[in-house]
């Protein structure tokens, strides 16, 4: 019954699993967290950490168990449409499906890569096209600031002097956060456009 699990593809759980409790090493299912963790495309390290997690309890993995289970589970990970969701998720790759199971999932990994590193451009674009937009609003209201310090009749010279000075650094630094946002609305639109060319290339 343990292989009829529902596995969902979990990227959060690639890197490691939290401690086991002693509770959890005394009646885990060993054979079905192996065919979890093989489902989920988790890295062999795993199992170190679970012998040391149970170590401390006076327990011991059953390794034989965990071994057969994650075999099972690494046969479904190990396809070719799992390949993809795991290159798209930006999953790190480290040789562990089966030679003859291997070539057919790189193939669509390779796809989910490139349609993950489209995306990630893109969206690393549009982060500095939105931070242009806050640094040009913040300078604008700054600039404001300025301009009324020196409508105001109560100011004196000094600070009229200081205003004019912060005025001609802001102004100056307005005009560059200006130019630098029309470069990454040219760009944002550029990488739009590839990661839907990607997308339609390589993409299910």
């Amino acid at each position: 019954m343990w292989r009829l699990v529902v596995v969902s593809f979990c990227i959060a759980l690639l890197s490691g699993c939290s401690s086991l409790s002693k509770d959890e090493c005394l009646h885990s299912d060993w054979e079905a967290l192996g065919f979890e963790d093989g489902a989920k495309g988790v890295q062999i390290n795993q199992i170190q950490e679970y012998r040391q997690d149970c170590a401390k309890h006076g327990v011991q993995m059953d390794l034989a168990r965990y071994k057969v289970g994650r075999k099972v589970g690494l046969e479904d990970f190990c396809q070719p449409h799992s390949g993809y969701s795991a290159g798209r998720s930006g999953y790190s790759y480290r040789g562990i499906c089966e030679p003859e199971l291997e070539t057919a999932f790189l193939e669509r990994y390779r796809d989910g890569q490139i349609v993950y590193k489209a995306e990630r451009r893109m969206r690393d674009i549009e982060s500095s096209l939105s931070g242009a937009d806050s640094k040009i609003n913040s300078l604008a209201r700054s600039i404001k600031k300025r301009e009324l310090t020196l409508l105001d009749d109560e100011t004196t010279s000094k600070e009229r002097r200081n205003a004019y000075a912060d005025l001609d650094n802001l102004k100056r630094r307005l005009y560059q956060v200006q130019q630098e946002r029309q470069r990454y609305r040219h760009d944002v639109e550029h990488a739009r456009r590839e990661f839907r060319e990607a997308e339609a290339l390589y993409g299910l």
